[in-house]
């Protein structure tokens, strides 16, 4: 294609279908192309990303548009990503396909996200990444250290009614 041209483009077309996604956003819309560019600039006024190619600039996009044009069929909550989208559905479908393998301890527990077995063994290996800003205490996960820090800063959040 040349410099300028404007080409028809049905996006349903670069949307993968299948059973468990629904396209939501469908049309044809005029593209112009224009001649290669080293880098893909965001067009937000306020935004200064740049990416080297197109679909990680069509990607971030989404987070200034609210766009989630992949839809999960099981309750009706929109994407952005059909990789969110994909492990979104692993709560629905009870998917767990990130094993804990571990050379020292016996464990047989599966997860549905690579991040929650991350969290996980490091009840294996002992690793405790979190320290408390006011004291030395570590912390194998990050969500467990606001409580600890009602000591420091006195807090108690409960009342009795």
């Amino acid at each position: 294609m040349d410099p300028g041209q404007t080409v028809k483009h049905d996006i349903s077309s670069s949307v993968d279908t299948c059973d468990n996604l629904i396209d939501v956003k469908v049309e044809e819309h005029p593209i112009e192309v224009e001649a290669k560019q080293e880098n893909e600039t965001c067009s937000n006024l306020y935004c200064e990303m740049v990416f080297a190619h197109i679909s990680p600039l069509v990607l971030h996009k989404r987070t200034h548009t609210g766009e989630k044009p992949f839809k999960c069929n099981h309750c009706d909550k929109f994407f952005s990503r059909k990789d969110h989208l994909k492990l979104h559905q692993r709560i629905h479908t009870r998917e767990k396909p990130q094993k804990c393998k571990t050379n020292f301890h016996y464990c047989e527990k599966c997860f549905p996200h690579q991040s929650t077995l991350v969290k996980h063994k490091r009840i294996h290996t002992g690793e405790k990444p979190y320290k408390c800003n006011h004291c030395e205490k570590l912390f194998s996960r990050k969500d467990n250290m606001p409580l600890h820090q009602r000591i420091h800063t006195g807090e108690k959040p409960y009342q009795c009614s």
